[in-house]
């Protein structure tokens, strides 16, 4: 679907974090100062933009959009996608499904429909030699109840909704944070759900013929008409992206997390999306591993934007590699000529309190300052700022001097830095938002 609307990023720059997938010893708090990461933030984003970041490594968390930086981390985050047509779910997966719908239809309702509604023998066949899993989540949806049997113990259904604040949403994110993570009150806010789970910057857009529906949303599960989980989700392109998921931990034992997983998944398909997109896999964080479980998962090559299997060979070298490039990895053994990869100051606090550019510092993944320059007109980027309110070529403005990419404090220096994160496809995409400048 082709843009329509303006794409605005304005730049918070290379910041340091804390993490909480890696703990200090004797702590249950967040590892201080231990990563870093590039910001942007955005109040109006389209999908095929965040589409373009996506495929580049980016994330959203409300408003913000983050890349992190793979060589200065604690815990090195490597995004990760499936392609849903290949997915297969493995047996805890699938047994995970079954057992919710057997909960919800009960034994009455299922046998009755096996004498109702009996499969024929090519119908059982396909049944033992795959798995369809459209079928299998709907089976126990509300709309797809057959008729003339037995209700059914319960009411289930799902149901894509906008992500606009409610008190029956708040009430279970709080249950949520409280039990599963364990924050204390104060910790959590009305004004803390809305920022990070309910504002999205991306806009809808309805599915017309040969386009998906996109937009940010919430996917709600309803028990008995009570929301017991909640998903939420942008719907891209060509993916479905991953963002947040809660439930009440009354459930738990019904493995929601892969619940949650492969109702996602078999929105993709019902939805025509090409892949699902799972967050990032953090290989030195063990309970971030269980996303590997989900197969065929990929991981994104930073250094060349290639989807590459997470497989044994892939985890070994993550095991033993602070930041992996499968493909440089593969090249080495080779013995094949490699660009040259120069990172300076890797400790996090140096790396962000030293007033270096990124071109200078090094970040996995991004452009370099040639390649900048060769792909880019910087020139041509628009800009916003406080004096300037209509979208405008920065090299429209007298203080555009292509010289002054040589100071790295300059102007024309962020924005080419900017361009170096995000990448050539978006770049031609968006407003950079300059009023925190001038």
């Amino acid at each position: 679907m082709p843009s329509t609307s303006i794409s605005t990023l304005r730049p918070l720059g290379f910041q340091l974090g804390d993490c909480g997938y890696c703990k200090e010893e004797g702590s249950s708090q967040r590892t201080p100062k231990s990563r870093t990461s590039y910001f942007l933030e955005s109040t109006s984003l389209d999908p095929d933009v965040y589409q373009a970041l996506l495929d580049r490594g980016w994330r959203r968390s409300g408003p913000y959009l983050y890349l992190p930086d793979l060589i200065r981390s604690c815990c090195p985050h490597y995004a990760i996608r499936i392609p849903v047509a290949e997915f297969k779910p493995r047996r805890d997966q699938r047994q995970a499904l079954h057992r919710w719908n057997r909960f919800i239809l009960g034994d009455k309702y299922l046998n009755e429909m096996k004498k109702k509604y009996p499969k024929t023998k090519e119908q059982k066949k396909a049944t033992n030699e795959s798995f369809d899993l459209v079928e299998i989540a709907n089976l126990a949806q509300k709309s797809h109840l057959k008729p003339g049997l037995t209700p059914p113990e319960h009411q289930f259904e799902t149901s894509l909704e906008p992500t606009d604040f409610t008190e029956e949403k708040y009430k279970l994110f709080h249950h949520y944070q409280r039990n599963v993570h364990h924050e204390s009150e104060t910790d959590i806010s009305r004004d803390g759900f809305k920022r990070f789970l309910c504002n999205s910057p991306i806009h809808h857009y309805a599915p017309t013929p040969g386009h998906s529906k996109l937009g940010s949303y919430h996917y709600c599960f309803r028990l008995d008409g009570c929301l017991i989980a909640m998903s939420v989700i942008d719907l891209l392109p060509t993916s479905v992206s991953s963002v947040y998921f809660i439930y009440h931990t009354d459930f738990e034992k019904f493995s929601f997390g892969k619940l949650s997983a492969l109702h996602e998944a078999k929105l993709c398909l019902e939805g025509g999306y090409k892949f699902y997109n799972m967050g990032y896999y953090i290989h030195s964080c063990p309970k971030m591993r269980y996303k590997a479980d989900y197969n065929p998962q990929y991981v994104l090559d930073y250094a060349t934007k290639d989807w590459t299997p997470l497989d044994d060979e892939l985890k070994q070298y993550m095991s033993e590699t602070r930041c992996v490039s499968i493909s440089r990895e593969r090249a080495k053994q080779a013995g094949k000529p490699l660009p040259e990869e120069n990172y300076i100051l890797l400790d996090p606090m140096e790396a962000t309190t030293c007033y270096q550019s990124l071109f200078d510092l090094g970040m996995p993944g991004i452009m370099s300052l040639d390649e900048v320059l060769n792909q880019v007109d910087v020139g041509d980027v628009r800009f916003i700022s406080k004096s300037v309110v209509q979208p405008t070529a920065l090299k429209k403005m007298p203080f555009w001097e292509l010289p002054e990419l040589g100071d790295e404090f300059s102007l024309p220096m962020l924005v080419a830095e900017i361009v170096a994160t995000i990448g050539s496809i978006a770049a031609k995409g968006v407003v950079i938002d300059l009023s925190g400048f001038f």
